[in-house]
């Protein structure tokens, strides 16, 4: 895939800009790439991690809500279904793991609990062969 910006500054300060050669008219390669890049995150086939966020039941909680004593944190962050496969990270390590929900909560099935992953996301659907136009004509 042909890189169209490149990257000027360090850290907070860095931003991309268009590749030089392509300062004059680049802006519809830009564009369309821009455009491909939505495409593929659309079909699922650009995943994104999803951060896993949670906090300390606060007594407040636990009476309102009628949380029991043996459940203690709350996970704030979008979670996925029960029996998902799913891809998880603890910051160090990359695994696929499922997620399970019982009378408890969200559990891992591997047994690691969902406090000490850094993040997760599903798992990509599987490759499938696509033939082109061109193969498909020539039959």
């Amino acid at each position: 895939m042909e890189r169209l910006t490149e990257w000027i500054g360090e850290g907070e300060d860095r931003y991309a800009v268009p590749r030089m050669d392509l300062r004059k008219n680049g802006h519809q390669k830009c564009c369309d790439k821009l455009a491909e890049y939505e495409d593929l995150e659309e079909a699922g086939i650009i995943q994104k991690w999803i951060p896993v966020k949670w906090h300390v039941i606060l007594d407040a909680e636990r009476e309102e809500e009628g949380i029991p004593e043996d459940i203690v944190y709350y996970l704030d962050c979008p979670m996925p279904e029960d029996g998902e496969e799913i891809i998880v990270t603890d910051g160090k390590r990359v695994w696929t793991d499922e997620n399970c929900i019982d009378i408890v909560g969200h559990c891992l099935e591997s047994g690691n609990d969902w406090k000490d992953i850094k993040a997760w996301m599903p798992l990509p659907e599987p490759y499938k062969e696509v033939e082109d136009e061109q193969s498909a004509s020539n039959r």
